[in-house]
């Protein structure tokens, strides 16, 4: 009876421990917990994107990333400083603007002929802009609406100028690096230039994931007015399980946003 006495204070004494394993994880509290943090379709979004620029960064190197990056940026100020100038040689080359005017004037009706800047004539309709136009040189005030296409025409070679000399500068840049970074490929360089754009690559895809978080953040405020503050985006965002992680990135760069995005970065994560 001994025996049996001390087994059964035993058992009492370890089930009065054992409550811990009764608050299992069956309990609702810890239930929605779980699946307030579950991945979303946001979360899998901004994964694939890192994924990719990690594996694109790891493909390509560090040196070679840093060449295209660097490229982006001096095309950026090539084409910013130098298509306006551009435009201006085409047009006084070939009146490139008065013929774009021409061929637009063809989808509005017919017209009178006009003077243009080149010294050719085009068929322009009377109504193509009504008269005050902000599309008109000096906001449309004291102009004929029918003189709208030429300043419309030279907008659209500026930018097309504009794209051309930014893509063929990053095309060249790039192409001139490859080149001047040969060495990368040697094997003593080769494992850092790999790991090193691995990062670069993962920095990169956290950084393109910010901006559509903050895109996204953007479009909630106006989704918001049309079907109040529960609707399918704002749950989206509220549940990420990585949005604290790039709320975070966005309130550093809090500064560098326009002044009418910067609460939307400003709440709670």
């Amino acid at each position: 009876m001994s025996h049996g006495g001390y087994t059964t204070e035993r058992k009492a004494r370890w089930c009065r421990y054992r409550p811990a394993k009764k608050a299992s994880p069956r309990s609702p509290g810890r239930g929605r917990s779980v699946k307030r943090d579950a991945v979303n379709w946001l979360d899998i979004i901004l994964l694939a994107v890192l994924a990719v620029a990690a594996y694109r960064g790891l493909k390509t190197g560090l040196l070679l990333s840093c060449v295209r990056l660097t490229g982006l940026v001096v095309a950026y100020f090539v084409a910013t400083a130098y298509h306006r100038a551009l435009a201006d040689f085409l047009e006084a080359q070939w009146h490139l603007a008065d013929l774009l005017a021409a061929w637009l004037s063809q989808f509005t009706g017919s017209g009178a002929n006009v003077v243009m800047a080149g010294g050719g004539q085009v068929a322009v309709p009377a109504t193509v802009f009504p008269a005050g136009s902000p599309l008109l040189p000096g906001g449309g005030t004291g102009l004929p609406g029918r003189a709208g296409l030429y300043p419309v025409a030279r907008g659209i070679i500026g930018a097309v100028c504009f794209f051309a000399l930014f893509a063929l500068t990053e095309r060249f840049w790039y192409l001139a690096g490859s080149r001047l970074t040969f060495f990368r490929r040697w094997f003593p360089f080769l494992p850092f230039d790999r790991l090193g754009g691995l990062l670069l690559g993962a920095a990169w895809g956290f950084l393109c994931g910010a901006v559509l978080v903050l895109l996204l953040l953007h479009a909630a405020e106006f989704y918001r007015v049309f079907k109040g503050p529960e609707n399918f985006l704002g749950r989206t965002l509220v549940t990420s399980a990585l949005m604290p992680y790039y709320k975070g990135l966005l309130r550093i760069m809090a500064a560098f946003l326009p002044g009418s995005w910067q609460h939307l970065v400003a709440g709670p994560c």
